[in-house]
């Protein structure tokens, strides 16, 4: 009786089936790691589709084909299939080119037309005829430089590099090379762009010179070149077989890698960190090969081989994500990490074209099948946290919180806003609040997508601080004030989110004033005293400080000496003094008859004399003014008569006698006669 044989038996009898059967489920595990990928859409343009370009932020899509009879320039949104619009142009599109948001599209005809179109309309803005086969085409980030390379029709041996701007089809400058133009790349602001040519050259310009930079000879035809965004990276792959990158400030490389066979396309990543190349595989009929590398070394990261040439590749601003397009047919979609593709996906024809976003969610790719295909990077949502303002708040003002997120397929449903002090605080992507608790939150958001998958969450930090009460003084009187003067203080204060609990009264040479709101005093010091207040709120927070200033004085003291009886025409004495406690004495004045007008002033003192010629009874008024302007009189009586017996002194009197004035007055009259006679 046969018996079926055990799993024992057999690994003895066939030890080559353990090794066949490990082998398939090797195999099988290889082959699920790539996944299964459909296009968002596609599109059939009827004829083979040479070129395609994605705006930088995966919104709009231009596309070209190239066919013996009439051909079209489309343009797409991401989200249909149905063009915007197409042109019939004339001869194959082989290059088009789109700037970042989408607005300007540039397209360039193996016929020798360059044509330029806004996204708004299919009608071209203008329409230049160059007489050359226009082989590429690139434009600046904002659209405003336009950079063509072409192929002359009455010498093939010759090419030439075109400087357009977009508001005129007359070029700005051109630059004839001895071959026909293959590539050509331009910066973001249009400041700086390469050059790749069948001279075996690559070129950089600058924009405002038509002299090239630097240009580097290789061993063969340079087939692809492009620029970082700042233009400070040029990366160049060549027939000769090698992938070159260099620095703008020098035509010698910064290295060079040898493949295995022709490089048909080179991409490089915003900054210039990550650099990838398509080329054919020697060692295999008909193969070809991608390489990754980092701008630091020519080491490749990782390679991988594709079936048939891979013509085309592009990569994402942040050098994570490539692009490959293949004469195998397949479109091919890696992450950096891993030389592993994460899906890829065949037509019917020769990938010859394909371009990815800056952030790459979004691959375009145009075959020979005569179909376009839009692919959509599927990836868990992302969110983002554009705006919190301010970020540092007061209690009760209103903050407004912006956010937002995205997928590969714009199905973001749902959003939550969560505070560490508060908890959730919104679900919308927008909001505004002013009710946020007092210290520092840790804001985190996050969003949903209608799969019911949650973004990882983003955070940020705010700190809402009370509010700082409000200080008022409402009085300080008299001001400017003599010493020993009672003085009135009076203050107030707001405070928006509670009461007034606290005063503080201050001067800068007296110290501590006051704990109370309202108070008098008579004893501040002399001198220029800086008066400072400050509130207290109910939360204990004390509000800034406010000051004025307040002068203490003394005003001098004088003295006009005493009281005295004089007869007519005698000299009287004046000795006018004064004291100031804060100062010193400035100016002194005499009034000598008290008719309010001041008859003499001296600076250093207050002595002198005058003469009463009349009998009667005088006020004599001192004045005393000091440093601070300030001023003080004092007053003695001058009484004049016949028969005066004190004297004519202030208080230390040594005039002469009437007699003796009336004497000497009668010896210069006799005098003054005689010289007149003589």
């Amino acid at each position: 009786m046969n018996q079926r044989p055990s799993i024992r038996f057999l690994g003895a009898i066939w030890p080559g089936l353990w090794i066949a059967l490990i082998g398939l489920v090797l195999l099988i595990l290889i082959q699920n790691v790539t996944a299964e990928k459909e296009p968002l859409w596609k599109y059939n343009t009827g004829k083979e589709v040479w070129s395609v370009a994605i705006s930088k932020n995966g919104e709009y899509i231009a596309a070209s084909t190239r066919d013996s009879n009439d051909n079209l320039v489309y343009l797409f949104y991401r989200n249909s299939s149905t063009p915007i619009w197409n042109h019939s142009v004339n001869g194959g599109i082989f290059s088009i080119a789109i700037s970042s948001n989408g607005d300007y599209i540039v397209a360039g005809s193996l016929e020798g037309d360059i044509y330029l179109f806004h996204k708004n309309s299919s009608t071209p803005l203008w329409i230049v005829q160059i007489d050359n086969e226009v082989w590429s085409v690139d434009i600046s980030n904002d659209g405003e430089y336009i950079v063509v390379g072409s192929k002359y029709l009455s010498d093939v041996l010759k090419g030439k590099v075109y400087l357009f701007h977009k508001n005129s089809s007359t070029p700005l400058w051109n630059y004839t090379t001895d071959k026909f133009i293959s590539s050509v790349s331009i910066s973001s602001t249009g400041d700086f762009f390469s050059v790749g040519s069948n001279d075996k050259k690559v070129y950089l310009f600058n924009r405002n010179n038509s002299i090239p930079i630097w240009k580097y000879e290789t061993e063969d035809h340079v087939q692809s070149v492009a620029i970082t965004s700042d233009g400070d990276y040029i990366v160049a792959g060549s027939y000769d077989n090698n992938i070159y990158l260099f620095h703008k400030n020098s035509s010698t490389p910064l290295w060079n890698f040898t493949s295995e066979n022709n490089v048909y396309s080179v991409a490089i990543s915003t900054s210039g960190e990550y650099i990838v190349a398509g080329s054919a595989y020697i060692s295999g009929k008909d193969r070809g090969k991608v390489y990754l590398f980092h701008k630091n070394t020519s080491t490749p990261l990782w390679n991988y081989t594709t079936d048939n040439y891979a013509f085309s590749a592009s990569i994402s601003g942040d050098g994570k994500y490539i692009s490959i397009g293949s004469f195998d047919s397949n479109i091919y979609f890696f992450e950096r990490d891993s030389n592993l593709p994460i899906w890829v996906y065949q037509t019917n024809g020769d990938v010859r074209t394909i371009d990815v976003s800056v952030n790459g969610n979004s691959i375009i790719a145009g075959s020979d099948d005569k179909y376009i295909y839009f692919f959509e990077r599927d990836s868990p949502p992302k969110s983002y946290i554009e705006s919190i303002t301010p970020s540092t708040a007061l209690r009760g003002e209103e903050i407004t919180f912006i956010g937002y997120g995205y997928d590969d397929f714009d199905r973001i449903i749902g959003f939550q806003w969560n505070s560490s002090l508060d908890g959730t605080v919104s679900n919308s992507s927008t909001f505004n609040i002013s009710t946020l608790s007092i210290d520092t939150h840790t804001i985190t958001f996050r969003v949903l997508n209608e799969f019911g998958e949650w973004s990882d969450e983003v955070t940020s930090n705010i700190t809402i601080l009370n509010n700082q009460p409000i200080p008022i003084i409402d009085l300080i009187t008299p001001s400017p004030v003599e010493k020993g003067i009672n003085i009135s203080f009076h203050g107030s204060g707001q405070d928006i989110d509670g009461n007034i609990t606290g005063y503080y009264w201050s001067s800068t040479i007296d110290g501590e004033l006051s704990a109370e709101q309202d108070f008098n005093t008579s004893t501040l010091s002399l001198g220029h005293h800086t008066i400072s207040f400050r509130i207290k709120d109910n939360d204990g927070l004390w509000s800034y400080i406010v000051s004025e200033e307040l002068f203490v004085y003394t005003s001098p003291v004088a003295k006009a000496g005493d009281n005295i009886t004089i007869e007519p025409y005698q000299i009287v004495q004046f000795v006018g003094i004064a004291t100031d406690e804060d100062g010193s004495i400035v100016k002194y004045e005499w009034d000598f008859d008290g008719d309010g007008v001041f008859d003499w002033s001296l600076g250093e003192n207050g002595r002198t004399t005058n003469v009463y010629n009349e009998e009667g009874e005088y006020t004599a008024v001192l004045r005393a003014t000091d440093n601070d302007g300030f001023t003080s009189t004092a007053f003695r009586v001058i009484n004049v008569t016949k028969g005066g017996t004190n004297g004519g002194g202030g208080d230390d009197d040594d005039s002469p006698a009437p007699s003796f004035i009336v004497a000497t007055m009668i010896v210069v009259i006799v005098a003054i006669r005689r010289q007149v006679r003589t």
